[in-house]
């Protein structure tokens, strides 16, 4: 594409040094830069681009874009834009052929709920004969390739990028997870979305980032400003931060929950470590589903995904037949399972409202005891360790509490933030070790217990100060499994 092409797009730029080249790609970083290539200069949270040009164009920079003039050789055309996040944005739709307009998308924003969210829309569209993209928290789907994620919401060159090979391989639909933090710096601007889904807000997550929940709740906004009256914002009507949405976009709003005023309501029949039977209202129609998921928040995961599947189209049929074959999500409750008399899950659960929701949804159908292994991130909400230390204490029979991700913080200053939530208790026990914290609660368990290790999910790393190394509970949980029946109990619970 020519730069002249290009810098139609940026309106109010101002040029230096310009006369037209070939660009042959966009990046960002420097070091993605190749010959031909359009670098643009973001000042980031936490770095400047613009000293980086320098290094974008000794690896073949074409032009450059930037917020203020760079001192650069007088071959290398810069174009000068107020705002280089908007900038990357307008470019990288009109170098990738503007793909959100060429698809079908849906963005899924909320505190907890996304990731499932997604799949289970993405089951629904295939489960119609469609083909669906995702772009998620733990990997973004293009057709067949699988690509491990960096971030919940790729950056917006990503984005097009990655939607533009869903266009080349016939996809029709895209499903993305849109984190506030992604909104805040501008990774979705300018993608067209024909529908939105809120699953729900809470008041102590991401406030080491928003500062407020006031401003946490902005920032979801931002998805739902921009939509245009021919999208849908679907919004979980037993969320109070719905209404507030709802008078902050221009969309056709539809609502989904359990109360008889949603447009897409459902009932649970009945529910089991087995599974869950619930009833579907929808405008279109009724059905029983049977599905292979289990937990209140789970069927209202569902029924966003149903409502937004209704919104594009799909009819009651398709969208019972998504949810009864969607199999589940990595990390999401998933069962780690080496013929033991006991349940192990693996579940992403690391904020308060999160960990309350698998705890309160396995008191309900485990009748033995629930053991739970869980730790809280550094660097995060420290607002939110003693109210998950209350969580454990209240919930389970049993809690080891371990590190997760401590990062530049001391992973004992995490522990003692979470055990002052905890008070008189006597059934916990503090291993700052997570591999032996795995190992303590599989080797404590019982015939009909389940043992939950809550926090990482599907992640397969594990951060220590300036240090990353290969970590997933699966494995861990797999290793103390086999040699379970090697090992002298390590601990009694009464």
């Amino acid at each position: 594409m020519k730069l002249g092409q290009i810098r139609k797009e940026l309106h109010k730029s101002k040029t230096v040094n310009f006369h037209e080249r070939e660009i042959r790609g966009v990046a960002d970083d420097s070091r993605a830069v190749s010959d031909g290539y359009l670098f643009i200069a973001v000042s980031g949270e936490t770095q400047d681009g613009h000293p980086y040009a320098v290094d974008a164009v000794s690896n073949g920079a074409a032009a450059v874009v930037c917020e203020r003039k760079l001192v650069l050789h007088e071959t290398i055309p810069q174009i000068i834009v107020q705002d280089a996040r908007e900038a990357a944005a307008l470019i990288a739709a009109k170098f990738n052929g503007y793909p959100s307009e060429r698809l079908k998308v849906t963005g899924v924003t909320g505190t907890n709920g996304k990731t499932t969210t997604s799949y289970m829309l993405k089951s629904i569209i295939e489960a119609a004969g469609k083909s669906s993209g995702l772009l998620g928290t733990i990997q973004h789907i293009v057709a067949n390739r699988h690509i491990r994620a960096k971030n919940t919401t790729p950056s917006v060159l990503d984005v097009n990028k990655l939607m533009a090979e869903m266009c080349r391989e016939g996809q029709e639909y895209a499903v993305m997870e849109v984190s506030s933090h992604a909104l805040m710096q501008k990774r979705v601007h300018g993608i067209h979305f024909d529908a939105a889904v809120f699953t729900n807000l809470t008041d102590n997550e991401h406030l080491d980032y928003h500062k407020t929940f006031a401003a946490y709740r902005d920032a979801k906004c931002k998805l739902f400003e921009p939509l245009p009256e021919t999208s849908f914002a679907v919004l979980n009507l037993e969320d109070p931060s719905s209404g507030y949405i709802a008078q902050r976009t221009r969309a056709k709003v539809v609502t989904y929950g359990v109360s008889r005023e949603a447009d897409v309501r459902s009932i649970v029949i009945s529910s089991s470590m087995a599974g869950t039977r619930f009833e579907l209202y929808t405008p279109g129609g009724t059905a029983e589903i049977g599905a292979s998921f289990f937990g209140r928040y789970n069927v209202s995961n569902a029924t966003a995904a149903a409502a937004a599947a209704m919104c594009l189209g799909f009819g009651i049929d398709g969208i019972k037949a998504g949810l009864e074959q969607y199999a589940g999500t990595q990390g999401r409750l998933e069962v780690v399972d080496c013929g033991q008399d006991f349940s192990v899950l693996v579940d992403y659960a690391h904020s308060a409202d999160a960990l309350a929701n698998v705890l309160t949804t396995l008191r309900e159908v485990v009748p033995a005891r629930i053991i739970l292994v869980f730790g809280c991130g550094g660097d995060r909400d420290k607002g939110k360790r003693p109210k998950m230390g209350a969580i454990a204490k209240k919930y389970s029979d049993y809690f080891v509490i371990t590190a997760d991700n401590s990062r530049s913080e001391h992973t004992e200053d995490i522990l003692a933030q979470i055990e002052a939530g905890i008070g008189d208790c006597n059934h916990y026990l503090v291993e700052p070790d997570r591999t032996a914290a795995i190992r303590l609660a599989i080797n404590a368990a019982r015939p009909g217990d389940v043992v939950l290790i809550a926090g990482k999910g599907h992640e397969t790393y594990q951060i220590s100060g300036n240090t990353t190394i290969p970590y997933d509970d699966r494995e861990q949980a797999r290793t103390a499994l086999r040699n379970l029946r090697k090992l002298p109990s390590e601990v009694t619970v009464a």
